[in-house]
């Protein structure tokens, strides 16, 4: 799992420990306490984290994306609210944000939806299908699929979509007419985009993503 800074922003206190205790058990992330959420896009720019989770307790009038996203434009924020339809998706989109989840969610819920999101460059949204653009569909061995991490290239995705399918790198290189050092070289590139270093780890991360995917859309 890639090194991560979080930016953990609420303002319950007890809510934030127990969102640390579960991250800090299930990740190697370092993680920011933010309790003052009218100084939070100042924070962002200053420490400037890999994802803010920003917990909305009822006043969703300072949440200011907007400015997050010009003033932060790489953190990717993942927005914790009581109702979702208090927000306007589309615009909610627009602005960056990656992810809107109910706080009913379990701390282990939430930490595997912005996995999701971080890593795999899943959107978790509820009861709305978001935009797929910069995602491809990965083919599994058992006729399923499961949206590709963010950040490949087309042929990167053509390659791990093979790989999903069992295929040796001899046979990938024979589909696709290339050398296999060619596609060695490619699977090297994804494994370094994804944080992984054996083709095995890549694997197993494809189908957790699915079934992590399958988890939290069930609670959404």
């Amino acid at each position: 799992m890639q090194a991560i800074r979080l930016l953990l922003n609420s303002l319950s206190t007890q809510w934030m420990h127990g969102m640390e205790t579960v991250i800090r058990e299930l990740t190697p992330w370092e993680i920011i306490l933010n309790q003052s959420t009218f100084e939070t896009v100042d924070l962002a720019v200053k420490i400037q984290p890999d994802i803010l989770i920003w917990k909305v307790e009822t006043d969703i009038s300072f949440l200011d994306l907007a400015e997050l996203k010009s003033r932060c434009p790489t953190v990717i924020p993942v927005i914790i609210i009581n109702d979702p339809n208090q927000l306007e998706m589309s615009q909610f989109i627009e602005y960056g944000a990656c992810g809107c989840l109910p706080d009913r969610l379990r701390p282990r819920q939430i930490i595997q939806a912005v996995e999701l999101i971080a890593i795999a460059g899943i959107s978790c949204f509820p009861r709305f299908v978001p935009v797929k653009a910069g995602r491809t569909e990965i083919g599994l061995a058992d006729g399923g699929h499961v949206e590709g991490p963010t950040g490949l290239t087309a042929r990167e995705r053509e390659i791990l979509s093979l790989m999903c399918e069992n295929h040796s790198n001899q046979e990938i290189a024979e589909i696709l007419s290339v050398a296999e050092s060619t596609v060695k070289t490619h699977l090297h590139n994804i494994y370094k985009k994804m944080g992984k270093k054996k083709r095995g780890e890549v694997l197993a991360a494809v189908y957790s993503i699915e079934e992590a995917r399958k988890n939290i859309q069930s609670h959404l």
